[in-house]
């Protein structure tokens, strides 16, 4: 309730034509961001069907995934279905499906730029948001990648909701404010970069370390074509924890700072996460099970050197003649 009232408040701040200068782009930059805190603390959970306890209502709530910009089905098929199902398992999880900037599995083929990704990720970061919201979809869907996987006969539909669901993103939160405020148009363009930069950052950080960093295991499907180890371990070697007694971070994450806690039990809503996280700690200890939590700048700074070894691994073996 808070996120969206703080949504509309922002929303006639922005729109009320009375800001300029660095009132303006803090308060457009502070809109979006709370659009971001939008789909991590309220959609994500309806994804997972347990921001309330009907599913109806939850595939309801998942509309603001839409309304933000968005598709509710690939984030389901791309998170959810993909990621959360065998994460960090290559062709397989999609969340570490990358470019060829980029290299977050030691099993992907190496190039010499992949020697320096550590220094400009939090650039590639940055642009996240603005790739996933226009650009992601269109790619997934056009080649088939993993996590969209769309029908023969539903194509043509599929495409044009794609269109103008990025059309009305674009017009509300940048083509509108540009026809009808009296601000320079520098300003406004550069105020929506600037909250999309932040956004970008914040969702590489909060997804991406709890993944990647020096602890964790890179792993690939038996012979059998399943993990070697039971699920319950495999995240707890392939998935990281930080600030977890910290309850603002938590509160900006959505809960998913205590990441290995989510996936063990990703139909749990993030209010619960915090008690459930200690008790996953105590059990790890326990059992002497891997269990790897950090700060937020022990995550951050584990992640660049987990980039930065990637960078220098040869590719493995099997992807020389690729």
């Amino acid at each position: 309730t808070l996120l969206i009232v703080l949504f509309f408040l922002l929303l006639a701040s922005v729109y009320s034509n009375e800001l300029r200068g660095w009132k303006f782009i803090a308060i457009f930059a502070a809109w979006q961001f709370v659009q971001f805190l939008m789909t991590i603390g309220i959609a994500h959970d309806a994804a997972h069907n347990c921001y309330t306890q009907d599913r109806k209502t939850n595939r309801r709530i998942m509309f603001l995934f839409d309304f933000l910009g968005i598709n509710s089905e690939h984030w389901i098929q791309n998170h959810v279905h993909s990621h959360h199902a065998v994460p960090n398992v290559p062709e397989l999880d999609s969340a570490i499906e990358s470019f060829s900037l980029v290299r977050l599995h030691p099993h992907t083929k190496s190039t010499w730029i992949h020697r320096y990704q550590h220094y400009y990720m939090i650039l590639i970061y940055s642009l996240v948001t603005i790739f996933q919201i226009y650009f992601l979809e269109f790619i997934s869907f056009a080649n088939n990648l993993v996590g969209f996987h769309h029908e023969d006969g539903k194509n043509r539909s599929a495409i044009v909701w794609l269109l103008i669901n990025k059309l009305w993103v674009l017009s509300y939160t940048l083509i509108v404010p540009l026809w009808i405020l009296g601000n320079p148009r520098m300003e406004i363009i550069g105020a929506w970069i600037l909250g999309h930069l932040i956004c970008g950052v914040a969702l590489g950080i909060i997804f991406q370390t709890t993944h990647l960093h020096e602890s964790t295991s890179f792993v690939e499907l038996n012979s059998d074509g399943k993990l070697s180890d039971p699920f319950s371990i495999h995240i707890l070697k392939t998935t990281s924890e930080f600030s977890v007694n910290n309850p603002i971070v938590t509160w900006i994450a959505g809960g998913l700072n205590l990441h290995i806690t989510h996936h063990l039990f990703p139909n749990i809503t993030q209010m619960h996460l915090p008690a459930l996280s200690k008790i996953v700690r105590q059990t790890a200890r326990e059992f002497d099970l891997p269990y790897q939590s950090y700060s937020f700048f022990g995550a951050l700074l584990s992640h660049l050197r987990c980039l930065k070894k990637l960078g220098s691994l040869p590719s493995h073996p099997s992807l020389k003649s690729a």
